[in-house]
């Protein structure tokens, strides 16, 4: 209806997404907005009206927002409609990345199926499986891994998916006083035990402990420079 009165397919308008999605107030064509709601059938009805799958400069791809808002349906439309699969963001992030930080596991099957490149890297040298150690999501770690995933993959500063857990298990939150906040001290234990967790996991899958970084640095230095025992 809005279409035959003369509606822009492609014109952007003002329209909050809620924190769960984009965090932000942001000029949208309607067909990010329909991705980001994982509305399939309003995606088709763009699509078919002839809606740009890009998006141009006027932020992520609607492949992107599917994908980082975990709608698999509307993410394997617009797969099969074209849409650039490698296509990136201003941080140099793919529906790949995004998905992987996310934890979406069945997002990035679908993506990795499709044919998204998995040792693709963004500006800082990241794969998939960095992004994945850094958020410390172990069963999409085994994901990447199960998928070819390169363990030992080098950021553009040499480190590896190890040595980035390895610098992450000790993080500190330390009060004026010296001490831990108490209300911070339980989210902190969970913490070091997941990162210690995926500390294991790398190592049981024969990540390289005397790889190192641009500074010199294996994992080991790390981990001691940031006091970890485990």
């Amino acid at each position: 209806m809005f279409l035959e009165e003369g509606s822009d397919v492609n014109s952007t308008a003002k329209y909050r997404v809620s924190a769960r999605e984009l965090r932000t107030w942001s000029s949208r064509p309607a067909l990010q907005l329909a991705a980001v709601r994982g509305n399939r059938d309003v995606v088709k009805f763009l699509i078919e009206a002839g809606a740009d799958l890009s998006t141009g400069d006027t932020g992520p791809s609607p492949l992107f927002l599917a994908a980082k808002c975990g709608h698999g349906s509307t993410l394997k439309y617009l797969l099969q409609s074209g849409a650039n699969i490698e296509q990136r963001d201003d941080r140099g992030w793919t529906a790949l990345y995004r998905a992987a930080r996310s934890g979406k596991d069945v997002i990035v099957t679908i993506l990795i199926t499709a044919g998204a490149i998995i040792e693709a890297k963004d500006q800082q040298g990241w794969s998939a499986l960095h992004h994945a150690v850094e958020k410390g999501h172990g069963e999409m770690v085994l994901l990447l891994l199960s998928k070819g995933a390169d363990i030992d993959a080098r950021a553009n500063d040499g480190r590896s998916p190890l040595q980035i857990v390895s610098r992450m298990g000790s993080v500190h939150l330390i009060s004026k006083g010296g001490r831990t906040k108490k209300h911070w001290k339980e989210p902190l234990l969970a913490k070091q035990k997941r990162d210690a967790a995926l500390v294991r996991l790398l190592l049981e899958h024969n990540a390289n402990v005397k790889m190192t970084n641009s500074n010199r640095l294996t994992a080991l230095h790390l981990a001691a420079a940031d006091g970890t025992k485990q």
